[in-house]
Order: structure tokens, then C-alpha cells, then sequence
């Protein structure tokens, strides 16, 4: 048997302490910035200045108060401004949808983080969005909710397909459309969310 070299050991010792304090900084990070009591008029700043520059590490700041999760219970009182003013409204919600088309992850990562809070017309108004997106950029939208998989939003956005009745034709055809573009998506870590999403469509078209 090698005797045990304590230099190694030590060495082991002291990046296994380094590790485990960086970890527990993150999380305490993260606990701070989900538990912070924000105004709306605070708020509503962060998402102007992401809307006007809308890069990463502005998402982030308002990615930080978001629920990742939906059942997440949000009990702030500007929650319906907040669907209001990025979801419904004209201005705010063209814009992220825009940069939702023209691929921007971050965007997109908002969006979905705001499903998790939206109820009515707002969940639909999301699931319209993200449903458009899969003929758009079908990986994009895949990524996006393989990284925060929900199974039934996922199946709202898949499905989502405004129409007037009496425009059942166009609804088969864009799903038609919506399978195509998502078999153009040959990422290994996308295929499970790839087929599954592909069944859901197949199951309506039956």
C-alpha cells in the first residue's frame, strides 16, 4: 500500500473548503436577491433598461426576481402591473417578442420565467409567442424549455395557435409546419423534448 502523502492530501482538503464556501456564497446570493423587497417603479426600471439594452447580464438582474418555477407562489402586488406592462401591452411586449424572433436567449428566458407567474390571457399571450417561435427557431424554443421544463406549459406553447373559427385548415397546417421544423433540430440533448413535443402535435392531427 502507497503511504499517504500529505501534501496531496492537504492540497485535496483545502480545494474541497474553497469549493463548498463558493457554493454557500452563491446560494446565499441568490436567497438575497429572491427574498428583496422590490417596488413596482423599481422594477419596472430593470425592464426598461433590459428592453433597451437587452443583453445578458440585464437579464439576469430581473431573471433574479422571477419564480423559476410556476406554483411558486408570487403574492407581490404588482405582479398583474408587471403582465400588464411586458405581456399585454403593445410597446413593452412587441419589443420582447421581437428579440424573442431574432433569437435572443435572454429574451426569451424572461418569458418564460413570466409564464411561471401569468394566469389568462397573459399565459396565453406567452404560449402564442412561444408557439410562433417553433417555426421560427426551433432550437431556441426547445432550449428554452428544456431549461425550464414544465409539462403543461410546454404543451400550451406547442399547441397555441390563434385563429378565428372556422380556420381549421390553417391550424393543421401550421402544426404540420410547427413537426417540420422541429425534426430540423438534430441536438442530442434536445431529442427527448424534440419527440415529445412532436407527439403532442401527431396526437392533434389524428
Amino acid at each position: 500500500m502507497r503511504p499517504f502523502n500529505f501534501n496531496k492530501g492537504k492540497i485535496f482538503i483545502i480545494l474541497f473548503i474553497v469549493i463548498l464556501a463558493i457554493s454557500f456564497m452563491g446560494h446565499g446570493y441568490s436567497a438575497a436577491q429572491e427574498t428583496k423587497r422590490i417596488t413596482w417603479p423599481e422594477f419596472k426600471e430593470l425592464i426598461n433598461v433590459f428592453l433597451n439594452n437587452p443583453s445578458k447580464d440585464n437579464a439576469e438582474i430581473i431573471l433574479g426576481f422571477l419564480p423559476a418555477q410556476r406554483n411558486n407562489i408570487d403574492k407581490r402586488e404588482w405582479k398583474e402591473d408587471l403582465l400588464e406592462y411586458c405581456v399585454m401591452r403593445g410597446d413593452c411586449s412587441w419589443i420582447l417578442t421581437y428579440e424573442i424572433f431574432s433569437g435572443n436567449i435572454y429574451a426569451a428566458r424572461i418569458a418564460r420565467r413570466l409564464l411561471n407567474i401569468s394566469d389568462g390571457a397573459a399565459t396565453e399571450e406567452l404560449c402564442d409567442t412561444f408557439g410562433r417561435l417553433i417555426r421560427i427557431n426551433p432550437k431556441l424554443f426547445l432550449e428554452i424549455f428544456y431549461e425550464n421544463y414544465d409539462p403543461v406549459f410546454l404543451e400550451c406553447a406547442v399547441l397555441m395557435s390563434m385563429f378565428w373559427d372556422g380556420q381549421e385548415r390553417y391550424r393543421r397546417y401550421n402544426y404540420i409546419r410547427r413537426i417540420e421544423s422541429l425534426r430540423t433540430v438534430t441536438d442530442p440533448e434536445l431529442k427527448g423534448i424534440r419527440d415529445h413535443c412532436i407527439t403532442i402535435l401527431e396526437r392533434e392531427l389524428r
